[in-house]
């Protein structure tokens, strides 16, 4: 699934999902958690009526020298660390393990 997100780029969104369509952005539900700090934004489909869908917080981080829009992904109720996700693949592939140190738990560590 692609974001886009204007004035920033577009955000591939590969985790764990699987044969997901979207025709149009009706089936595509964003919301915010309004007193939550930092500012996540929550992804679902318009119609899903259980589980609290994926979670995305766009903040830059440095690479190579300059400063690159990184998307930290995470899902679940407790709002646990999935994966940071980058625009370009040559970045995901070099900062494929690495962490920054503002990542939330993840569920293996509450």
């Amino acid at each position: 699934m692609l974001i886009v997100i204007p004035g920033i780029g577009k955000i591939r969104l590969t985790h764990n999902i699987e044969n997901f369509d979207l025709t149009n952005a009706q089936d595509l539900r964003l919301d915010y958690y309004a007193a939550m700090t930092p500012q996540w934004l929550n992804v679902r489909t318009a119609k899903q009526t259980a589980g609290v869908g994926n979670d995305i917080y766009l903040r830059y981080r440095y690479f190579d020298g300059q400063q690159v829009p990184v998307a930290m992904m995470a899902s679940g109720v407790g709002i646990w660390f999935d994966n940071n996700a980058y625009l370009q693949r040559r970045q995901a592939q070099i900062m494929d393990t690495h962490t920054f140190g503002d990542e939330p738990k993840g569920r293996d560590d509450e």
